[in-house]
């Protein structure tokens, strides 16, 4: 496609003159502020429509209040004269006065009619009050209103008529709406009429405050899109002129409107890296030109130092050579050193596994014996805590022997004080049994008396010598229980001494064994260290040797490589002085 193809305008292409892409800004908002005006003025007309029909509702509503008002005052009558209260035609009068004096709006009002098409009362049209007007038409060959209000409210009993009818004191008849209400009591039918040209009038007013608030708030706003618009319009413009003088050569053009934050921002933005791009792609070719002079010049150089390279690289290719042959010498060497140093340290390592495992034995015999003498400590401990147990048992025995002692040497008391009142009991006996005697045969009851006191005296005496060699007995048993207790408790203190000799020996005993264990068991790890290390050194060795091999062979194809090099240096040398 050629640029002439390209650049050319989308208006030639009929098909794709009405395309979105294709319209220009300006039509664009002129097009958004035209439906802007189409939606405001379709939104007016919905709401014209909207009010005038709730005005009407409204106004139809109020006018079915006022009826229920007017039924309310007809009712009252009708139950003063169903209670007999008032003569029934004076209620109907009362009532129809009641009626024809209501008044709403400015001049609107209430008639009443009969089911047979009477005008029962109408404060405006008194010459037809009396007369059938069903035949009344709103104008000449129209609507027979009065029927149809007699015949909505026999059907349904309420409802609404409309009908033309001009106002008073005026020949142009306006639009009307009668509610027509029927009472039954009475057979009457109560109406009223309301004219709608009022509230046209109002409907008119409102819609007409409505557009000039409308047109107050969509009128700054086209403004502002004029505004905006006009913004977008000359921006673009300008940077499509850049864009212009950009793609014709000119690399000096500036591109305006950099500073701005908004997409037109943007837009230069980008304009102007592509601007930089360009100079920095005349720069580019600038600089290859001077690259290319400088090739020329730097193959001439390359000439001349193929020529020296060619010298310089033969003697180092040789010397590489030779330093390749002693490296393989000293690979075979160093092979050599690492198998001898991987089977001595393959025998050092079994020995000191050996040694380990032996270490490790005695660590687990230390430790089973460090386990005993703890054990052995614990019982000795516990017997030591016996032996003080049974010491101060002990000691609390001997104390109780000790009051038993000494309550049976007061036992002993009191039986002596008792043997001596049995003997002065028995000398008073004697004493009355010789004064008995001596009364002759008036102190014989008094002797058989004495008689018995004396034997009891004797009993006494008797009983108190068996208790005292009891309780003597009782004596010497307990002064031979306190010495036992006494020795029990030296040997039991005795005991405790030497267990708790035997308790700190084992202390300082376990304490030693534990060091034992200590100390084996950081032989046990030293030795199994240095049987790691010594399989470190094993594998190290191992890995020497691998090393001296993978030495040997890259020494080996080191020289290979340094033959080739030379061969290539030569064909190369060649291949550059043919170029």
């Amino acid at each position: 496609m050629t640029r002439s193809q390209t650049n050319r305008s989308p208006e030639g292409n009929p098909a794709s003159r009405w395309r979105l892409a294709n319209i220009r800004l300006r039509h664009k908002l002129a097009a958004v502020m035209a439906l802007v005006l189409a939606a405001v003025g379709v939104l007016s007309g919905l709401n014209y429509v909207e009010t005038r029909s709730s005005a009407l509702e409204d106004r139809a509503l109020m006018t079915t209040n006022l009826g229920d008002v007017a039924q309310s005052l007809l009712g009252h009558y009708a139950a003063l004269a169903s209670a007999g209260r008032m003569p029934l035609d004076q209620a109907q009068k009362a009532a129809l006065e009641a009626v024809s004096a209501l008044r709403f709006g400015k001049a609107d009002y209430f008639f009443v009619l009969d089911t047979e098409g009477r005008l029962i009362a109408n404060a405006f049209n008194a010459k037809n009050v009396g007369k059938v007007v069903l035949d009344q038409t709103d104008m000449p060959g129209g609507k027979r209103y009065f029927a149809e209000m007699v015949e909505v409210a026999k059907r349904d009993g309420s409802g609404f008529v409309d009908y033309m009818k001009p106002r008073a004191g005026g020949t142009e008849p306006v639009e009307k709406v009668a509610s027509v209400q029927l009472f039954k009591p009475w057979g009457w039918i109560l109406a009223a009429g309301l004219y709608r040209d009022d509230v046209h009038a109002a409907v008119r007013h409102r819609a007409i405050t409505n557009a000039l608030w409308s047109a107050g708030l969509v009128l700054p706003v086209l403004a502002l899109l004029l505004f905006i618009g006009d913004g977008l319009s000359r921006p673009i413009v300008r940077l499509t002129a850049a864009m212009r003088a950009l793609a014709g050569g000119d690399l000096a053009a500036p591109v305006a409107d950099q500073q701005r934050g908004d997409e037109v921002g943007a837009m230069a933005r980008a304009v102007q890296v592509f601007k930089e791009a360009l100079v920095a792609k005349r720069e580019a070719e600038a600089a290859a030109a001077v690259e290319n002079a400088a090739k020329m010049r730097r193959a001439q150089a390359l000439d001349a130092l193929t020529t020296r390279f060619d010298a310089h690289v033969g003697a180092l290719t040789q010397s590489l050579s030779s330093a390749a042959v002693e490296m393989e010498a000293t690979a075979r060497e160093m092979t050599r050193t690492a198998a001898r140093t991987t089977d001595q340290s393959g025998r050092v390592a079994a020995a000191s596994e050996q040694t380990s495992s032996n270490v490790q034995t005695v660590a687990a015999a230390s430790e089973e014996m460090s386990a005993s003498i703890q054990e052995i400590a614990s019982r000795v401990a516990q017997s030591s805590t016996m032996a003080d147990q049974a010491s101060v048992d002990a000691a609390r025995t001997n104390a109780l022997m000790q009051v038993l002692s000494r309550g049976t040497d007061q036992i002993s008391e009191v039986m002596g004080l008792i043997a001596g009142i049995a003997g002065q009991t028995n000398l008073l006996a004697l004493n009355a049994t010789i004064e008995a005697a001596r009364a002759g045969e008036a102190g014989r009851g008094f002797a058989v008396v004495a008689g018995e006191v004396k034997a009891l005296a004797a009993q006494t005496a008797k009983a108190t010598d068996t208790i005292a060699g009891q309780i003597a007995a009782i004596q010497s048993e307990t002064r031979h229980a306190v010495e036992s207790i006494q020795t029990i408790g030296g040997t039991i203190d005795t005991m405790r001494t030497v267990a708790l000799s035997v308790a700190a020996a084992m202390e300082e005993q376990g304490a030693a064994t534990s060091e034992i264990v200590r100390n084996v068991s950081q032989a046990a790890q030293g030795t199994q260290a240095v049987s790691a290390d010594i399989a470190e050194v094993l594998h190290a060795a191992g890995e020497t040797g691998a090393a001296a091999g993978q030495v040997l062979s890259a020494a080996q194809d080191l020289a290979r490589y340094a033959s080739g090099l030379g061969q290539e240096v030569t064909t190369f040398l060649a291949a550059v002085k043919a170029a």
